[in-house]
Formats: structure tokens, sequence, C-alpha cells
């Protein structure tokens, strides 16, 4: 584990060049993100513990798949939605009540594991282009609406307050679809 008593340490690095990046957790979390701004062949990034001017990323041309794990419900995700080639988003843990503030027509796949605190995603629709869903450990949410989507893939699991998915019927295109450890089909 990397530690940086200043989180200075992407300073040092020829990000220009970089077309993948993983930045683990360190004791401190205190990486500054700024720096990633220079980025520009970036294509995929994992992000785990750090948010210290994580907004740098949102201009990169080439960005398409984030994953963020343990990032802090203080802040929001709408740092995401002007990312024009973001197409596939991954949150693991961290903490957070809703996705809302998030956006993205362009938006192909979206994966939301044991994130903490999470009663609701909003109206999905706002994800136009939403191919695939997987939803896995969201004790908190009850209900789903996958009305406006044309998806592919469905993946909902140990969800188990989860008592409805609206719209599922509509999915013409479904593939693929796996929906268990929920409340559905239960009475009470």
């Amino acid at each position: 584990m990397h530690e940086h008593p200043d989180g200075r340490f992407l300073e040092a690095l020829d990000l220009a060049r970089f077309t993948h990046l993983t930045l683990a957790a360190n004791k401190r979390r205190n990486f500054d993100l700024a720096p990633l701004g220079a980025a520009a062949a970036l294509g995929q990034l994992f992000v785990q513990g750090h948010h210290r001017n994580i907004a740098a990323i949102s201009a990169l041309p080439r960005l398409a798949d984030i994953s963020l794990s343990g990032f802090p419900k203080r802040h929001d995700l709408a740092f995401l939605n002007d990312l024009k080639s973001l197409r596939s988003l991954l949150l693991i843990l961290g903490s957070r009540g809703s996705l809302a503030e998030f956006t993205h027509a362009a938006l192909a796949k979206l994966r939301i594991v044991w994130v903490r605190e999470l009663e609701e995603l909003g109206p999905l629709r706002r994800f136009a282009a939403l191919e695939t869903l997987a939803i896995e450990d969201q004790l908190r949410l009850t209900s789903l609406d996958l009305s406006g989507l044309d998806l592919r893939h469905l993946k909902i699991t140990n969800c188990k307050n989860l008592r409805e998915i609206i719209g599922l019927e509509t999915q013409t295109r479904l593939e693929h679809c796996v929906v268990r450890g929920t409340r559905m089909g239960r009475a009470g």
C-alpha cells in the first residue's frame, strides 16, 4: 500500500500515456486526483477511496469505463454528467441515499454493488442507452422503475426489500434476466 504524506503521488507519473489506471486505497485515502485531467488517453479508471479533485476527470475525451469503490456520500456523482465518452459505471461499497443527481444519456452499463443507505435510483429513463443493469446487495431498495429503458441484461440479486420492478414486462430485447433474493412474489 503506497503512502504519500501529501497525496501528490500522481504528479510523478506520465499520465498522458496511460490508457488504464487503478488507484487502490491507501491508509490516508489522500491522493489528489487533479493531475488525472492530463490523462487524455485514459479509457478505464478504477478509484478506491480517493475523491479529492475527482472532477478533473470530467473532461477526459476517452474515459469510457469508471469504477468507484468506497466513494463517500458527501460527494455527489454529478461530475460524471459531462463525461461524454462514459459508457460503463460501477459503484461498489461507499454510501449514498440516491443516484438521482447522476444522469447520462449514453451510459450503456450500470452496476451497483453494496452501496450502503441506497434507497432509490431515481428515474432510470435518464439513461436512455442503458443495455445492462446489475444491482446487488441493496437492502433498502424497495422499487425499481425500468420504464423507458430497452435492456438486454438485467441482474438483481440480494435486494431483500425490493417489492416491485415497474416496466419489466416492456423489456422486449431482454436476453438475460436474473432476479433473486428479493421480496417480489411474496405476500406481506
